[in-house]
Formats: structure tokens, C-alpha cells, sequence
């Protein structure tokens, strides 16, 4: 059986053109509530990023509480490696334009490996590696390493949200990888802001300042996953 004819099946095939009044009429429509948004290149993300990062850094050292010297002094070093590293993620991982070959996986390589060495660091800066219960059996242990954890991450939640406004809608091809960048860039903040603490013990300062980055890392991950993505 055979097909009828094409301007048979589509009625409006034959309608003409719209005219040009009819044209601006429907392009005026279109176009009433639209309105120009305003966008910042990489270089500007990365200078407002470093900016960011570096003033909740200095805002908290100006109002922490002291340590002794000699824990301050090994505190500002770590501090101030971890700040180059910091440097180093933001350039590396988001200077890049997205949907490079392998920049998504370069970023996922860098959101694992970084929070890793700086568990690392903290177990090579704690003292007491045994149980955690000869932390846990002092109440005033268990309420100090709790004040930390909440001030890293709160620090630290912080500084991705601010690093999250900056780099919304950035990312269309690998968002969940940009986020866990982003909110490893923020979680270190508050890892950085407390590499002074008094408190010593491996235990306290895994779960007190590190845990706290990698919960950021995952959480600004699956974020990253809605926000960033245009």
C-alpha cells in the first residue's frame, strides 16, 4: 500500500513563511525574561579561589588560640607545605579547561591521592599510634578532638561553598570530579588552619583534622554533580 504524499500528511506543509512582524513578534516573546549572566574566566576563578582560601587563612590565624612554640613553629611549616599543595591542586586541577583527554581523570587522581599523603602527615606528626581507646578514655580528649573535627569541617565548609559559587556551572563534562577538587581545596583550609593544634595524638588528629577532608571530598563530589554541571 502506498504512502500518501508528504503535504498530505503534514497539514501545514504548504503555510508559508512567517513574515518578518510575525518574526520579531515570537523573537520578542522568546527573549522577554532573559538576561545576560555574567561569567569570570579561569584566571579569574583561580585569583578569587586563591584570595578566598587565603583570607579565611589568615582570618583564622589572627583569631586562633596559641600554641607552644615549638608545636607552632612545626605548625606553620606543615602549614605553609600544605598551602604550595594547595597552590599547586587549584592550578593543576581546575586551570585546565574541562573536556581535555584525561583532565577528569587527572582530578580524580589528585582528589585521592592528596587527602591520603595528608593522612599521612598527620600520622607522622601524631604521637601514640596504639588503640583509639587511650584517647577515647579521657572525656576532655574525646570534647577537644570533637571542637576540632566540628572547626575543620565548618572551616572547611565554608571555603567550598565559597569556591562552589565561584565555579558553578563550569564544568559539563566531569562535575563530580571538579567538586571533589573543590572541596578538597576547601577541606584543606581547615586542615591547614589547625596543623597548630596542641593536641598530638595520631588518633586525635586523624579523626579531629583529617576526617573532616575527606567527608568534603566526598560530599563536594557528589555535589559537584548538580551545581557544576551547566
Amino acid at each position: 500500500m502506498s504512502q500518501p504524499p508528504e503535504e498530505e500528511m503534514l497539514p501545514f506543509a504548504n503555510v508559508g513563511a512567517p513574515g518578518e512582524r510575525c518574526l520579531k513578534a515570537i523573537r520578542a516573546e522568546c527573549t522577554e525574561d532573559l538576561k545576560p549572566c555574567p561569567s569570570h574566566s579561569v584566571r579569574g576563578r583561580l585569583l578569587l579561589s586563591g584570595l578566598l582560601c587565603g583570607g579565611l587563612l589568615l582570618l583564622t590565624s589572627v583569631f586562633s588560640q596559641h600554641a607552644p612554640a615549638d608545636l607552632l613553629s612545626v605548625g606553620v611549616l606543615g602549614a605553609l607545605a600544605w598551602v604550595i599543595v594547595q597552590l599547586l591542586v587549584l592550578i593543576m586541577g581546575l586551570g585546565t579547561a574541562p573536556g581535555k583527554p584525561g583532565g577528569t581523570r587527572r582530578r580524580m587522581i589528585m582528589a585521592v591521592t592528596v587527602p591520603t599523603l595528608f593522612l599521612v602527615y598527620l600520622a607522622c606528626m601524631g604521637t601514640g599510634h596504639g588503640s583509639p581507646s587511650t584517647l577515647f578514655s579521657e572525656a576532655a580528649a574525646c570534647v577537644y578532638t570533637a571542637k576540632c573535627a566540628l572547626f575543620c569541617f565548618g572551616l572547611g565548609a565554608v571555603a567550598s561553598g565559597g569556591l562552589f559559587f565561584l565555579w558553578k556551572r563550569s564544568d559539563p563534562f566531569g562535575p563530580g570530579a571538579s567538586g571533589a577538587l573543590l572541596g578538597l581545596v576547601g577541606g584543606l583550609v581547615g586542615g591547614v588552619a589547625g596543623l597548630g593544634c596542641a593536641g598530638m595524638h595520631a588518633w586525635h588528629l586523624w579523626l579531629g583534622h583529617g576526617l573532616s577532608l575527606c567527608l568534603l571530598v566526598v560530599a563536594c563530589g557528589l555535589l559537584g554533580r548538580r551545581v557544576l554541571r551547566p
